[in-house]
């Protein structure tokens, strides 16, 4: 039995994954401030996990968190590339000083592992694809641009402060308990909203541009199988399914899923968009026997069940 901190563990990912330790016997410590996650996301769990209503910026509340623990999940992040660009200085601030403070208080604590949520958003636009992780990076966002300077801050600690960290690069992250809400959320809890109220979901451009669309469920075995790998010390995976979805067949998939879906909507192309983004997968497969397990509509039904009530 290991004990594992999460960070940003009442959050969309963070949570599905606090789930998956404690089912599989793992004492659990959450540090989140609740920004944007929420304590319904485990109210289940509340008994069986250790819950710290603190920020990754506190070293007080790192190290409250960090009392007894051998494994770290860091998951808090600002996360929307839109909002990045309206407050660059929050997105720094969270994302980098917060990580910062969290690999030196984790190396002062001994911690065993550290494994970090990144992003396919290091890569920027990229036109060789799928995207491999020994593309150049080429951020086009404050937050592309975080994740990238806590990428080079992971280096450090494992060369510097032989702290062994692990950098998972999500794709388009999907599934159950992901916010609809926000003006700023991933395109397919907005298209799930929208229609479950009969309102057209719109598409901006021709809806060719492709993703690559990732599970939760898979994300979160992607998070165990790195935290149980050594060889993957020092190591930036990408974390994908290395198939390529274009928005307009995602959109067509969940009409088919939502009886009486209304019709899609096209508008204008968003600026500074990219068209096709899909990873390669093979690293994963080779360093952490990853791959992905879940089809997008077995993936979507979960979804929109979910998003039902």
């Amino acid at each position: 039995m290991k004990h594992c901190m999460v960070t940003g563990g009442a959050g969309f990912i963070g949570s599905h994954l606090v789930e998956a330790l404690v089912s599989q016997g793992d004492q659990v410590t959450v540090l989140d401030n609740l920004s944007t996650g929420s304590l319904k996301n485990i109210q289940p769990l509340l008994g069986k996990i250790t819950m710290v209503e603190g920020d990754i910026r506190n070293e007080a509340d790192l190290s409250r968190a960090l009392h007894g623990v051998d494994t770290v999940f860091h998951l808090a992040a600002h996360i929307s590339v839109a909002e990045s660009m309206l407050t660059p200085s929050k997105t720094f601030d969270i994302n980098v000083t917060g990580t910062n403070l969290l690999l030196q208080t984790a190396a002062d604590h001994g911690i065993k592992k550290v494994v970090i949520s990144s992003s396919a958003a290091v890569y920027g636009d990229q036109t060789e694809m799928p995207i491999a992780e020994t593309a150049n990076l080429s951020p086009l966002s404050p937050y592309g641009a975080s994740k990238q300077m806590d990428e080079i801050l992971a280096g450090l600690y494992v060369r510097s402060f032989n702290l062994p960290v692990t950098c998972l690069r999500y794709f388009n992250a999907y599934g159950p308990r992901q916010n609809p809400e926000s003006p700023y959320s991933a395109a397919i809890p907005i298209f799930i909203q929208k229609m479950l109220r009969n309102e057209s979901p719109v598409i901006y451009g021709d809806g060719g541009q492709t993703r690559d669309f990732l599970y939760v469920g898979d994300i979160v075995r992607a998070n165990l199988e790195a935290a149980e790998k050594s060889n993957s010390n020092g190591r930036v995976i990408n974390i994908c399914g290395g198939t390529p979805v274009s928005i307009l067949e995602l959109a067509q998939t969940l009409q088919a899923i939502i009886p009486n879906a209304p019709d899609i909507v096209f508008a204008a192309p968003r600026p500074g968009d990219i068209y096709h983004s899909y990873g390669n997968p093979l690293l994963a497969k080779e360093l952490l026997g990853f791959t992905v397990a879940t089809n997008l509509i077995d993936g979507l039904i979960a979804t929109v069940d979910w998003m039902k009530y």
